[in-house]
């Protein structure tokens, strides 16, 4: 936008400087959306599992440090389970 601003007495350069901005904002807007908008999901989905099995792994640690009962302990530690995954228990034969 500054190169046609630039050039105000010449119409015909102004526009092909109004033409260049639009391409770049046309595509960076498109590059958001297309390449770094799922990959920030991706990133953020990933984080939020770290997170809730660093959650998981300490409340375990603290549940045995402080002498839990261990089937106990499990069904608190297994409520952390999303409902869709898959729940297996050691005590389960």
């Amino acid at each position: 936008l500054m190169l046609a601003l630039q050039k105000l007495d010449n119409p015909a350069e102004m526009a092909a400087g109004i033409a260049g901005a639009f391409t770049a904002t046309v595509t960076g807007i498109m590059c958001s959306y297309a390449i770094f908008g799922p990959f920030g999901h991706k990133l953020k989905a990933k984080s939020k599992d770290i997170i809730k099995e660093k959650t998981v792994l300490l409340e375990g640690i603290l549940g045995i440090a402080n002498g839990e009962n261990p089937r106990d302990l499990e069904n608190k530690l297994l409520n952390y389970i999303a409902p869709g995954e898959p729940k297996k228990s050691q005590f389960e034969g």
